[in-house]
């Protein structure tokens, strides 16, 4: 199944599938996408994503609140596609993230390489280019809610464990019967003429170590890999965890020392604050409130 990737300037639009009836494209401004993430990672805290996507109260407490804050319409469709898209740019970042030459910022998450490294991986994948200039939006919050299911894919292991794994495969196919007619015949050119049997038998010893030695071999690089599997997975439930234990303050309280700060700075009208006092009530509101951007709170007071 082909994907068609669109690429996102100021608004990024959903990857439509190519073969599907879907004709009309939604596009997502920078706030819209950060309001969806924020609603899904509050959704994942509460276990409404069981599987690898989001139950029924999941999707609809998503789709209830986006379209409620960002005035939209969108079906759960759209929803599940910008899902899908996120989540295949989460992929891609770790799967990038794993190529040889390629280094990462410990700080800000960019990604680095020289450009014979990029040259090689434009050819290769044509979403480079993109990510190398915007690399991945949200990706603490993407990490949290795509860890299980990128834990055992692309950013578990990069090419340099294939590349040692391959050692042990190229090995095992390097040797041949005629590599072993070639040592006895080469051993009997100096020593007495063994019989048919001992060549057997020494056939049978050289084949026997040069297997061995291959399954040692992938036996070592396999717990190599495992412990790596191992400290990953430690890592990401680590921030999870860590994700979880942050507690905010979503008190009417705090809400309402927002609302003043923005009513200061940027001028809002009394009737956009004496608006607030009725969705307040819901706690699940003043959590999305204040999860949300300063430019995105004072576009959802001012379209209360």
């Amino acid at each position: 199944m082909k994907l068609s990737p669109i690429y996102r300037m100021e608004s990024q639009p959903i990857q439509v599938n190519d073969d599907s009836r879907q004709n009309e494209i939604t596009t997502w401004t920078d706030a819209e996408e950060k309001c969806f993430i924020d609603l899904m990672v509050q959704q994942v805290k509460a276990n409404n994503r069981p599987t690898s996507s989001f139950d029924t109260n999941g999707w609809n407490f998503i789709m209830e609140n986006f379209n409620k804050i960002n005035k939209k319409a969108y079906n759960k469709e759209q929803f599940e596609n910008k899902y899908h898209q996120l989540k295949k740019m989460h992929n891609n970042y770790y799967s990038l993230t794993n190529h040889t030459g390629v280094t990462v910022d410990p700080q800000t998450k960019r990604i680095t390489a020289n450009e014979c490294v990029w040259d090689h991986l434009y050819l290769k994948y044509s979403w480079v280019e993109q990510m190398r200039k915007k690399g991945c939006p949200h990706l603490e919050e993407l990490d949290f809610i795509f860890s299980e299911t990128s834990a055992a894919g692309e950013m578990a292991f990069g090419n340099k464990e294939l590349e040692h794994v391959s050692e042990a495969q190229d090995l095992w196919d390097s040797w041949t019967p005629d590599d072993t007619q070639s040592e006895s015949t080469a051993q009997s050119n100096h020593d007495t003429p063994l019989s048919s049997d001992c060549q057997i038998i020494k056939k049978t010893e050289h084949s026997s170590n040069i297997i061995f030695y291959a399954l040692q071999t992938w036996t070592e690089l396999n717990k190599s890999k495992l412990k790596l599997y191992n400290l990953k997975i430690e890592e990401i439930m680590e921030a999870r965890q860590q994700m979880q234990s942050k507690k905010r303050d979503t008190s009417v309280t705090r809400c309402m020392e927002v609302v003043n700060e923005i009513y200061v700075r940027n001028g809002i009208g009394i009737e956009q604050v004496m608006a607030t006092f009725k969705p307040f009530r819901d706690e699940y509101l003043r959590e999305i409130f204040l999860a949300m951007s300063p430019d995105l709170q004072v576009d959802w007071l001012k379209h209360l």
